[in-house]
């Protein structure tokens, strides 16, 4: 038992003393510190409905990283209504006032995405004002959104020029111990398949009137889903999904989004090193499998 216990205090102080040359060890033999093959991504779980207050809700975890995504929906003027007011043309004997304006653009509702890497996930972060990390997380997330039309905002419009759902997408990491963007981006996507909206009319004098009893529809989406997929240099190998103390150590990073038959959606290089035409295919190559893998595992 002594000679165990002097033996796993020598590897905890080599791996904390030397972590570089730790996983080096590993990586020699094309395995990583945590078992896992280079191009291996951790095991990843899904579930819906874990805020039974929220309009939809997901918490995915991808190894120890874990994201919680709260979906929220509140009425408000449809984006594109024009403004309720007539203007005169005082010159115009007849009165009837100056041509019409052109038509507005096309009326839409709103979706706001928020993302929080508090504190509490991992001592990186500092309580106060929103870290960079946070700010180019929710950015991230909010334009793959839009530019993909996840969602149907047209769609989300109640009655044209009066009123629109508004849905808040609020991700809270719980749990940073690497790739917290693709834990995010998952639990995205699940708690918007997840969400329902209660029927909603507006009245004759504008009154929007919201039926909480009457039966609720699915949150209308668009027809691609999106499936993330990190990658990260270490020493001189490209390995999937790193943890946190593989992205310590790591000398350049790649973060892509594809679809479900593995069309290359989205792409974010970052770090010192840049990364060579032949490991950037491989990567896509490796985030289609992934992708197919999730659909088939989620039923996404």
């Amino acid at each position: 038992m002594a000679d165990t216990g002097s033996s796993t205090l020598s590897a905890q102080a080599f791996k904390v003393l030397l972590p570089e040359e730790y996983h080096a060890r590993f990586l020699d033999r094309a395995v990583r510190a945590d078992g896992r093959s280079l191009n291996a991504f951790r095991a990843t779980k899904l579930q819906t409905g874990v805020v039974s207050t929220a309009a939809g809700s997901a918490v995915a975890k991808v190894g120890a990283t874990t994201v919680i995504v709260g979906v929220s929906a509140e009425v408000a003027t449809p984006f594109g209504a024009p403004p309720p007011q007539f203007e005169v043309d005082l010159d115009d004997d007849s009165g009837t006032g100056k041509p019409p304006p052109p038509p507005p653009p096309p009326q839409q509702g709103y979706v706001i995405v928020n993302a929080d890497l508090p504190p509490l996930c991992s001592p990186a972060y500092q309580a106060g004002r929103p870290s960079n990390a946070t700010q180019l997380l929710t950015k991230r997330l909010t334009d793959l959104l839009d530019r993909h039309n996840v969602i149907d905002k047209k769609a989300l419009v109640i009655a044209p020029g009066q009123a629109a759902w508004v849905l808040y997408i609020d991700a809270v990491c719980i749990d940073d111990d690497g790739n917290v963007f693709d834990a995010a981006l998952l639990a995205v996507m699940a708690a918007l398949r997840s969400t329902t909206l209660p029927a909603a009319t507006v009245s004759p004098s504008g009154e929007v009137q919201v039926e909480p009893t009457e039966p609720r529809s699915r949150l209308p989406l668009g027809a691609i889903s999106l499936f993330p997929a990190s990658f990260a240099r270490l020493a001189s190998h490209m390995i999937a999904d790193p943890t946190a103390a593989e992205l310590r150590l790591a000398s350049g990073e790649v973060s892509l989004v594809v679809s479900l038959n593995g069309e290359l959606l989205d792409v974010e290089l970052g770090g010192a090193v840049a990364v060579e035409q032949t490991a950037l295919a491989a990567c896509v190559q490796d985030a289609g499998a992934r992708a197919r893998a999730l659909a088939r595992e989620h039923a996404l």
